[in-house]
């Protein structure tokens, strides 16, 4: 016995909410990849060294530039991936696993390289995240922009590298961050950047001065003499 096709209101009910669950997935994942960019151009254009800010500056075009070059070279990653998850065929067991793991591996060797030369040179360690950011940031763009071009709203595997890379950055410095960290030179530099970047007042920038105190001659009192 064949099972009675669902009613077309019914039918249009679900597709409504799966587009504007595709959606969220949209706003989480361009804005995830939005805010680390401006954080990397924060980084460097805040910098009140000179030297210092041209060389991070120069580090973000270097990223972005690798990036375009071998895309424009026919070595695009993007459609690489996109190719093997949303292509014709349906995309292989060992296809999906390798999208989901080599991002994250990634993501993990980003964050963990980055919470340990934070501790010894501070300046490096924010070189190297420009560098390597933009340009891991300027190729998962590309992913997501092939993704979109050929499933429209509809990412579904395609979304893979995106979501393991930035679940791999973020899960490796929230665990292997020292919460100790802003008590030590460099992680004090790094700890007040971050605070200045994202506009928060912390309470660990020391104590505030007390004003000195007055002596009774110098202060005004109706009942002195």
């Amino acid at each position: 016995m064949s099972a009675l096709p669902r009613a077309p209101g019914k039918r249009n009910r679900e597709n409504a909410m799966s587009v504007v669950f595709n959606i969220a997935l949209h706003i989480l994942l361009a804005g995830s990849m939005l805010v680390f960019v401006y954080s990397l151009v924060r980084a460097a254009w805040d910098e009140p060294n000179g030297r210092e800010r041209s060389v991070r500056i120069m580090a973000l075009a270097a990223g972005a530039l690798v990036t375009l070059g071998a895309a424009a070279s026919g070595a695009s990653y993007a459609t690489f991936t996109v190719d093997a998850l949303a292509g014709s065929r349906p995309a292989s067991f060992v296809a999906n696993v390798g999208a989901t793991i080599l991002p994250a591996l990634l993501g993990f060797g980003l964050g963990f390289f980055l919470t340990r030369q934070t501790t010894r040179d501070e300046y490096m360690a924010m070189r190297i995240l420009c560098f390597v950011g933009m340009l891991t940031a300027v190729a998962f763009l590309q992913v997501y922009a092939e993704a979109t071009k050929v499933n429209g709203v509809f990412l579904g595997k395609a979304s893979l590298p995106n979501v393991s890379f930035v679940a791999g950055i973020i899960l490796t410095m929230l665990f292997t961050l020292p919460t100790g960290l802003e008590r030590s030179g460099a992680g004090a530099g790094l700890r007040s950047r971050i605070s200045s970047l994202m506009g928060w007042r912390t309470s660990d920038d020391g104590p505030r001065p007390t004003p000195p105190p007055q002596s009774g001659r110098n202060r005004y009192d109706p009942f002195q003499d």
